[in-house]
């Protein structure tokens, strides 16, 4: 039901019942941890989403699950406005790419967003281009969206001054997300997770603002 709500705007209503399904479960889950982070953020509610990140971290900090380490740190990587100790967030990250079984796009792309966030542009290009070589790769079936890398890229290259690079991976970020929803048949479209339309929509918004373009 929340999803519904997620795909239609309602972001108040979402954040209540993903505040209900966090209190009923039995033990703490990451991933309702991390929708609730994401309606926040696409809500403009700052706080609620700071409280979120915190939560993610002081729930699964010191985690040496993967999938949990790496969706607290990309949930913490966001936004600049998470409020957190990048230092915390890049061991995170570092530690859900050591620890990373089959399918690892969704934890090197956390690892270079998390470098980006922490101002350690160099790094997070390297990072960030090899997560993109993973997902494009011809037998590659990524668990998260491959624009998420390239809108990154495009911030990073762009705080490097590397204005030309930056163009270019916004255009391919923005090319992908476009055929991605765009191009999809009814039945696909509604089968896109709210979740990644939502986070296709605030790395575009952020990148664009940040190139000016």
């Amino acid at each position: 039901e929340e999803a519904n709500k997620a795909r239609r705007s309602q972001w108040s209503e979402a954040t209540e019942d993903l505040k209900k399904a966090i209190e009923l479960r039995p033990a703490a889950n990451f991933r309702d941890e991390y929708e609730l982070a994401l309606v926040q953020l696409a809500a403009e509610n700052t706080a609620g989403y700071q409280q979120a990140c915190g939560d993610l971290l002081n729930q699964f900090g010191k985690t040496t699950d993967s999938s949990a380490a790496s969706f607290a740190a990309w949930t913490c990587a966001l936004s600049a406005a998470s409020d957190v100790a990048w230092s915390e967030v890049v061991a995170l990250a570092e530690r859900a790419v050591k620890t990373a079984g089959g399918d690892v796009s969704l934890s090197h792309t956390a690892l270079g967003a998390a470098l980006y966030r922490a101002g350690r542009f160099d790094q997070a290009v390297l990072q960030l281009t090899d997560a993109d070589r993973r997902m494009t790769q011809a037998d590659a079936t990524p668990l998260v969206s491959p624009a998420y890398a390239r809108f990154f890229l495009a911030m990073a290259h762009h705080r490097l001054d590397h204005q030309d690079e930056a163009q270019q991976w916004l255009e391919k970020a923005v090319s992908w997300k476009k055929q991605y929803l765009e191009g999809a048949s009814p039945a696909a479209a509604a089968a896109i997770p709210w979740v990644r339309q939502v986070t296709l929509d605030l790395l575009e918004k952020e990148t664009r603002a940040l190139l000016g373009d």
